[in-house]
């Protein structure tokens, strides 16, 4: 047996790790570093560091791209409500804008309307005025006694 190949067992007690825990990163961050002698699956003498590396790290790295994927993913979209729910905020902010639009048309009909009132009530509530006379009527008039 060659000193740069392991076998399962061996590569298991080289990195601590527990048999069954090499056998399960033989598909995942084992794949580059398996050879089969003799029907045997063996390791390379660079798998022993990933194990170990592997342990010291606490996890596997298929385990964190599969997280990171999650987590992108679940980023994206809430990324992708958010712009929806902004995109629905602009919808009601432009209705808001058109009905305040409107609003302030009716208020400018409306100050007419009560202007155009205020004079009528004014003109209606006013004393009437005596009829002018010229400077020199008023020498020609005889008073009634």
């Amino acid at each position: 047996m060659s000193s740069d190949l392991y076998t399962i067992q061996e590569a298991a007690k080289r990195s601590g790790l527990s048999r069954q825990s090499v056998y399960k990163k033989l598909d995942g961050v084992l794949t580059d570093y398996v050879v089969m002698v003799n029907s045997q699956k063996m390791l390379k003498k660079e798998a022993i560091q990933v194990l170990t590396k592997n342990k010291i790290t606490g996890g596997d790295v298929s385990q964190l791209t599969s997280k990171s994927d999650m987590l992108t993913r679940s980023i994206l979209d809430t990324v992708e409500l958010l712009r929806e729910q902004i995109k629905k905020k602009d919808e009601q902010l432009a209705t808001k804008d058109l009905q305040i639009a409107n609003k302030d048309e009716q208020i400018k009909g409306y100050q007419l309307l009560l202007d155009q009132q205020q004079r009528l009530q004014a003109a209606q509530h006013a004393p009437a005025l005596p009829a002018k006379s010229g400077f020199w009527s008023r020498f020609g008039k005889k008073q009634v006694i």
